[in-house]
């Protein structure tokens, strides 16, 4: 039985992406991956945001955390 429907399912899914990709046209299809592409970028830039956000406040209560290096300082080298 378990067979069977995996057989059902796989026949259903090739029959469905054949269906799709008759229906698309290439317009539809880059539409719906620029869509795609900026549902991504709306979900995943203020996510990585406050991750580092929620990071450093983790790290700065543990350790004291080294402030930014800007350009034309030298980082500073720990003591030996």
């Amino acid at each position: 039985m378990l067979e069977a429907s995996l057989v059902l399912g796989a026949v259903l899914s090739v029959g469905l992406a054949v269906l799709l990709g008759t229906m698309l046209t290439a317009p539809v299809m880059i539409m719906l991956a620029v869509g795609a592409l900026l549902l991504g970028l709306v979900v995943s830039v203020p996510t990585g945001f406050w991750y580092h956000v929620v990071l450093y406040r983790i790290v700065s209560a543990k350790i004291t955390v080294p402030r930014k290096v800007t350009r034309g300082e030298r980082p500073c080298r720990p003591s030996r």
